[in-house]
């Protein structure tokens, strides 16, 4: 900028910004005027008075666009010192991600003065950044960039590890990773194992190095060498049976992972594992103790998988571990116990029922009947023919579930066939319960029936509404049921057989009967619209559905009407029609 008048237009044209102007021009033209004044000295007095002005009006826009005009400029000429305070005050100023960069771009290009300072800088800079320059992260590629403590402080060995961190969670690329190990690792101090905690304490730092960089052997043969170190330490120092057990399983387990193939390791990690289960059978009793012996087991068939034993002990915890949740109703618990189990495909058949067993008896306490009817159906289906001992147990919950599935019939027959297998009458008891529960059950319990022809409501027990259901069986018949005790499952009954129809096609269908229509059978419902798109997906599987259970199809028609009801459905059924739902 060559005079006074360039700079004038540059701070004062702007027809955009004429109302911020006119205030900030009115304090800076509080200038004396000078004929003889340079272009340097005026852009000073004009920093000054901007930076007064700044002090009033904190956020002055044109201001600050003014005083950052002025600093870039300074920035050719000033000292090397200089330039960093006019870059912290640019950065403040524009809030700029561009003028950040240029920053730590000049940061960078001048490490080698006063290098330590510079670098802490533009790491601190750098951390509150969300992208890495590449010219930043080229620092960072090599160890020898990074790890020389001969060159850095521990305070900047720090902060290239905390970016090192950053490089490596943002998994950029793997050489970050490796840097940030070796960092790590040569920032390890071997020497000092004078005690357990020093032992701990390495071992934690060696875990994490070989964790990021797994594929250095230099690391790992360290690692193996210093834990077999520690090992002898332990075995020499440490008096306390209990204790010493537990720092041996977590050297052996280390051991493990890291040699899996050798067999003195995998000897002396299930050693300690056998000595530690009979530790926690000393020290713990219920739940605790299950949930301590199941980690352990899970490790013996993790060293020693072609042990069988060791598998159905475990097996045989979870099944237990998940009876105890059901019973202290932590069933959320018990569910993921019993799945875990039912995925293993080593389980046994006995042991698959038992598992769908105690499944189905939680949901049982839960009341979510289905889920249950489908576990016990599971089971007794698993168990046919085999272990009649379970078979009692079994087969009578099964029953008790199937009165709440609406199963009547089906609880009859296993009542019948449960007392015709105990000849010796060895499970009379649980037989007489079953029987009083399916009785007492049966006199309770009601059902709502809407005869549609009728417009009538009334309720009706489980043996009556077997036999309305066992009616539209007769070849002759024209009832038609639409059943919706199970809401997630309704089933259309009629004359051809049962059909499911989704829930919200139910609903259409069960609203539609109730409705008082003037001709018995005879149904208009209107539909216009965006609801008509919206339902007539509903109303065709309605229609689909009625016709496959219905023998002679002549007598029913479901079509869209164009009667009173301009784009609705109209159905003619002339015969009876129920809707059962619970009451």
């Amino acid at each position: 900028m060559e005079n006074i008048g360039d700079f004038e237009k540059f701070i004062t044209d702007d027809p955009a910004n004429w109302q911020l102007r006119e205030k900030y021009n009115t304090h800076l033209y509080k200038l004396e005027r000078d004929e003889e004044i340079t272009i340097g000295d005026y852009i000073q007095r004009v920093e000054k008075n901007t930076r007064e002005f700044l002090k009033i009006e904190l956020n002055h826009k044109i201001a600050k666009q003014t005083l950052a005009y002025i600093l870039k400029k300074k920035l050719g000429v000033v000292t090397s010192e200089s330039k960093l305070h006019i870059y912290r005050e640019l950065v403040i100023l524009s809030n700029s991600k561009t003028v950040e960069n240029e920053y730590i771009k000049y940061l960078y290009t001048n490490l080698n003065v006063n290098t330590n300072n510079h670098r802490l800088e533009m790491i601190t800079l750098i951390l509150q950044t969300e992208n890495f320059p590449e010219y930043f992260l080229s620092v960072f590629d090599q160890p020898k960039n990074c790890c020389d403590k001969a060159t850095k402080n521990e305070n900047e060995l720090m902060q290239i590890e905390v970016i090192l961190r950053r490089l490596h969670k943002l998994n950029l690329h793997v050489k970050y990773s490796d840097t940030l190990a070796m960092l790590l690792y040569n920032r390890i101090d071997f020497s000092c194992t004078l005690t357990l905690q020093d032992y701990e304490n390495i071992q934690v730092s060696l875990s994490e190095v070989n964790k990021i960089y797994s594929s250095n052997k230099q690391i790992k043969n360290k690692y193996i060498e210093f834990m077999q170190s520690m090992e002898q330490f332990v075995l020499s120092d440490v008096s306390n049976e209990e204790q010493l057990v537990y720092l041996l399983v977590s050297i052996y387990q280390t051991l493990f992972k890291l040699q899996p193939e050798n067999e003195e390791v995998i000897d002396k990690f299930e050693k300690a594992l056998l000595q530690n289960i009979s530790i926690i059978e000393r020290n713990f009793r219920g739940i605790s103790a299950t949930k301590h012996k199941l980690n352990i087991y899970k490790k013996l068939i993790n060293c020693r998988p072609e042990n069988g034993n060791y598998r159905r002990q475990y097996q045989d915890l979870i099944l237990q571990s998940g009876r105890m949740s059901k019973s202290y109703n932590n069933f959320h618990s018990a569910h993921n116990q019993f799945d875990s189990l039912l995925a293993d495909r080593t389980l046994s058949i006995r042991d698959r029922a038992k598992a769908n067993y105690y499944k189905g008896l939680a949901y049982m306490q839960e009341q979510k009947w289905n889920d249950a009817y489908q576990c016990f159906n599971i089971a007794t289906r698993d168990l046919s023919g085999l272990y009649e001992e379970l078979q009692f147990e079994f087969y009578l919950a099964y029953a008790i579930c199937c009165m709440h599935n609406n199963k009547h019939d089906k609880a009859h027959s296993i009542l019948h066939t449960m007392r015709n297998k105990d000849r010796e009458r060895t499970y009379i008891k649980e037989t007489e319960f079953v029987n009083m529960y399916i009785n007492l059950f049966s006199n309770i319990k009601k059902f709502n029936l809407f005869e549609a022809s009728k417009n009538e409501n009334k309720k009706i027990t489980p043996q009556e509404l077997d036999r309305l259901l066992d009616s539209t069986l007769d070849a002759n018949s024209t009832i038609l049921i639409l059943d919706r005790r199970n809401e997630s499952l309704p089933i259309l009954y009629g004359p051809k057989g049962n059909v499911t129809l989704n829930p919200i096609a139910a609903s259409v269908l069960s609203y539609i009967m109730h409705l008082r229509y003037p001709v018995p059978g005879r149904i208009i419902l209107e539909n216009t619209g965006t609801a008509d798109k919206q339902h007539r997906p509903f109303f065709q599987e309605i229609n689909r559905k009625i016709k496959e259970v219905l023998p002679n199809q002549e007598e029913y028609s479901g079509k869209l009407a164009n009667y009173s009801a301009p784009n609705g459905y109209l159905w003619q059924y002339p015969h009876p029609a129920y809707v059962i739902e619970e009451e």
